[in-house]
């Protein structure tokens, strides 16, 4: 099967190292136009990150230096609630450690009834509060092998650039991988299937599967007439000020977690990397100017030099990921907001169900004409099961950053008092009964990340335990491994 990949940005790179491996693919271009630059924003990921990385036999220590790698335990929510709190990633482990045994179903269902006076921190996560998201900036060193994983889950920031360079260099390890530096005049359509692209200097190319990862493209430039649903009502910031910021003290800043930190119109986030601090503030146009958030950004930094930038985006999803014979995956399928870094965990969600699809289409499928896909039945179910699992995936995502803006406890600008008066039946339906949303979703740790966040801000929620039992009282994670400093533990690897 020839694969061909449209886009040639983190997700695309991303894309085609994972399918580059599989025995289906025996020849995979990737096309990117020298005419479109990257955006180059994102550089905060979830735990999707590793699991994507252990697809392609990514070195640890070489992925670290070359994408300016450090460590993420999670997201440091600063002034969203009475108390500041870290999200961090949980495992299996941590409830098999509490005493007695916690399954995640009861770790939800405990949560609900958290009395309001009591700090999160005090109930779990004690020490990761205390040395990680404190002054110690620690790293758990490993009790044995892979062990530190298991309990202590982490993912990574890094320079989006750099990791798009690491990416290419991977795929170039494989024979099957070409590149193309041109960009795509036309997509030939037969009706929904494509025959074919049309490129700059009389280039054409001819594939059996095409993945559209061209990013949030303008309505003109819309080459592969993907049409979205428009989410602008219910998520309302539309565009960001980014700045990369020097260390001025990096033992200090360099933090192993991402800051979300709460501002008039918005939020701002601060992402250490090796060399720098990733930072921006998220906002929306309809309550504040540009100019006005470019100075309370820099207000907020306190370096009036600096000359941040504004990033547009929209917020949306693709009505239809799976077409018959394409895809869209990343930017080019939609875009939510930054917020808990949902753009590259969407990315390999949907690469996965890409892989299923085309397990399908590589054995069931002897030629991959209009006609022989649209009339193969088991290709045809595939992929309306793949775009209901993709549209739920975006739900629960929208569902998740909504919580944070209606659970917050700002309602001191219009800002803050819209996104509370948002009206999204999803949300409506999580909060009801996160119980019976665990059964819809079937997928308690989402879950969970919604029952933790609920908890922090100091609210209760449904829970079909009786009023009485106070939640969590067992010594979850009462004692970290052995550690070591961030900053020293990144440093290791640069020294080899």
């Amino acid at each position: 099967m020839h694969l061909c990949i449209v886009g040639s940005g983190a997700s695309g790179w991303l894309v085609a190292n994972q399918l580059k491996e599989q025995d289906y693919v025996t020849k995979l271009t990737i096309i990117g136009s020298p005419n479109i630059p990257h955006i180059g924003v994102g550089e905060s990921t979830t735990l999707s990150l590793p699991n994507s990385h252990s697809k392609f036999n990514v070195d640890l220590g070489e992925f670290i230096r070359e994408s300016h790698a450090a460590v993420k335990y999670g997201v440091y929510y600063q002034n969203w609630s009475k108390n500041d709190w870290i999200h961090f990633f949980k495992s299996e482990i941590s409830f098999k450690r509490s005493n007695p045994p916690l399954s995640s179903r009861k770790y939800i269902q405990l949560l609900g009834n958290k009395p309001k006076d009591v700090f999160i921190h005090d109930l779990y996560g004690k020490q990761i509060w205390r040395e990680v998201v404190g002054k110690n900036n620690v790293f758990p060193k490993n009790r044995g092998i892979n062990e530190v994983y298991e309990e202590y889950p982490h993912t990574y920031h890094f320079d989006a650039g750099q990791y798009i360079q690491y990416l290419k260099k991977q795929a170039f390890k494989s024979l099957k991988v070409t590149f193309i530096e041109e960009t795509v005049e036309n997509v030939n359509f037969l009706g929904e299937y494509i025959n074919g692209l049309d490129l700059t200097n009389n280039i054409k190319v001819k594939a059996d599967y095409y993945v559209n990862t061209t990013g949030q493209r303008l309505e003109e430039n819309n080459i592969f007439n993907e049409q979205y649903d428009p989410l602008g009502d219910i998520l309302l910031t539309n565009k960001a000020v980014v700045y990369p910021l020097k260390y001025t003290n990096k033992r200090e800043q360099f933090h192993p977690y991402t800051i979300a930190k709460t501002m008039k119109h918005g939020w701002r986030w601060i992402t250490p990397t090796w060399e720098r601090i990733g930072t921006g503030y998220t906002f929306s146009t309809n309550h504040i100017s540009e100019d006005e958030a470019i100075n309370e950004f820099i207000t907020d930094i306190g370096d009036k030099t600096i000359q941040p930038k504004v990033v547009d985006f929209t917020p949306r999803v693709n009505k239809k990921t799976f077409k018959l014979n394409s895809c869209s995956i990343g930017m080019a399928n939609g875009f939510l907001e930054p917020l808990d870094a949902p753009g590259l965990a969407l990315t390999n969600n949907v690469t996965q169900h890409l892989e299923n699809l085309l397990k399908i289409y590589s054995k069931d499928i002897s030629s991959s004409t209009q006609f022989n896909l649209i009339n193969n039945q088991l290709y045809s179910e595939g992929r309306e099961i793949l775009n209901s699992k993709v549209k739920k995936s975006y739900n629960f995502w929208i569902t998740f950053i909504l919580n944070q803006y209606k659970t917050c406890y700002r309602n001191d600008t219009q800002f803050w008092k819209d996104h509370k008066n948002v009206k999204w039946e999803q949300w409506d339906l999580a909060v009801s009964d996160l119980n019976a949303y665990c059964d819809i979703h079937k997928n308690d740790y989402d879950v969970m990340m919604l029952a933790q966040t609920i908890a922090s801000r100091n609210i209760q929620y449904p829970t079909p335990l009786p009023k009485h039992i106070t939640p969590l009282t067992y010594p979850l994670e009462e004692t970290l491994p052995k550690t070591q400093h961030h900053l020293d533990w990144i440093k290791s690897f640069h020294k080899l």
